[in-house]
């Protein structure tokens, strides 16, 4: 596929276009064409899109999580929260979800909320990228800083994406760039950092533009 193996965001969202023009009730295509507008920061579009998907199917809790995201990119909390917690209702099981939730309480300013729904999180990775992060939000840096130390021990080879989001929180732009560069070596999944707001402190960094460029991401 070519957004999430070749990373290819202008052919995706040409055939997606294709694709929704050919079949525009087809609820995995509206889908698919909301995550590429959500990696372009087209926002407005990916929820409309999204909402449009979770209309015609009301019980797929992926399609709220994607809700959920682009609510959350887009800065509308109360309207992610809700969604992520629909989710949770119609998809307890799925890694990530508690996490995803922490950070949209903690953008929204609950603090110890945000911290006990990452800590009810199953899978270690995902609660980890998320505690370092609302720790260094919360302005606990000692833990901060140990929660990204166990990241570059444990996650080196294999989401240095996340990594790199730490470091964006902590202004350290160096080892942003550092952690983004090594995770597009490893061809990881990086289509999300125009949109993420943990990679604001970077944007104005001259590293910023060639790196959506080489990530064929419109600047």
């Amino acid at each position: 596929m070519y957004l999430n193996l070749g990373q290819d965001y202008a052919t995706a969202k040409k055939e997606f276009d294709k694709a929704r023009a050919l079949d525009p009730e087809s609820t995995a295509i509206l889908f698919w064409s909301a995550t590429v507008a959500m990696i372009a920061d087209d926002l407005d579009g990916a929820i409309q899109l999204s909402q449009q998907a979770a209309a015609k199917d009301p019980l797929d809790g992926e399609t709220q999580l994607m809700l959920g995201q682009c609510f959350y990119y887009a800065g509308r909390l109360a309207e992610a929260e809700a969604a992520y917690r629909k989710a949770l209702d119609l998809i307890p099981a799925r890694p990530g979800l508690h996490a995803y939730l922490g950070v949209v309480l903690l953008a929204a300013g609950n603090g110890l909320g945000a911290l006990q729904e990452i800590s009810r999180e199953q899978d270690a990775d995902e609660r980890d990228s998320a505690l370092g992060g609302a720790y260094q939000i919360l302005g606990r840096i000692t833990e901060a800083r140990a929660v990204l130390t166990r990241l570059e021990a444990t996650r080196l080879e294999s989401d240095a994406y996340s990594i790199a989001k730490n470091y964006a929180l902590r202004g350290d732009r160096d080892r942003t760039f550092h952690w983004l560069d090594r995770g597009y070596q490893q061809h990881e999944y990086l289509m999300e950092v125009k949109a993420d707001p943990w990679f604001n402190s970077v944007r104005g960094d001259p590293r910023y533009g060639p790196l959506l460029h080489k990530l064929k991401l419109p600047e």
